[in-house]
């Protein structure tokens, strides 16, 4: 029936409009796949049965809302988000400016925790270039680790990662706050990742 392969265009196309993959060959090969047996099926189909002209139009207007949904809330936002992070890999930019770029990115994808990573390793370097940081400097890679670790809250690399941050702080300018986040931020990663040795060690 040409119901199916109809069927499972849409379904792809709905699926491909969210996760952005038009531009990987091999990933849209199935959709081309999928028309042409459409097409075939069609071509072959000598019985015409048409559809109530309302129910088309439903349809049609269904999956309008659907790939305009799609978009909007998974494709761009994704899209808008990695433009950004691509322009602060510019190593001539100033550091001001990457942070810009990155919040803007930040509110682009706000489910994104890439962005917030970005800003809390800035946040680091620095730190590691200024071993007897202010309050300040640490309260902002504080703010970047949290919205970064809330995006990403599973995640034991994540955890890992951040302790690493702050433990590489604590070697440096012998603070106590970023030793007691580092300790807790690798508990958290094996609590998340028990079978990993090294991480327990």
């Amino acid at each position: 029936s040409i119901a199916v392969p109809v069927l499972g265009l849409l379904v792809m196309l709905v699926n491909l409009t969210a996760a952005g993959g038009f531009h990987f060959p091999a990933v849209a090969a199935s959709m081309w796949l999928l028309i042409a047996l459409t097409v075939t099926l069609a071509e072959r189909d000598t019985q015409v049965v048409e559809a109530p002209r309302p129910a088309l139009m439903a349809g049609l207007v269904v999956s309008l809302i659907i790939l305009l949904g799609c978009y909007s809330t998974g494709y761009q936002p994704v899209l808008q988000c990695n433009l950004l992070l691509r322009r602060t890999h510019d190593r001539q930019l100033p550091y001001q400016e990457k942070v810009r770029l990155l919040q803007e990115a930040a509110e682009a994808d706000p489910l994104s925790a890439k962005p917030w990573w970005t800003m809390a390793a800035l946040e680091a370097q620095r730190l590691q270039a200024a071993p007897q940081a202010s309050m300040g400097n640490l309260e902002a890679l504080d703010n970047y680790s949290e919205a970064f670790l809330n995006r990403d809250p599973l995640s034991s690399a994540a955890h890992v990662q951040v302790g690493d941050w702050y433990w590489d702080v604590y070697l440096r300018s012998k603070n106590l706050t970023a030793l007691q986040t580092a300790t807790e931020a690798y508990h958290r990663s094996v609590t998340l990742y028990p079978n990993d040795a090294s991480r327990r060690a």
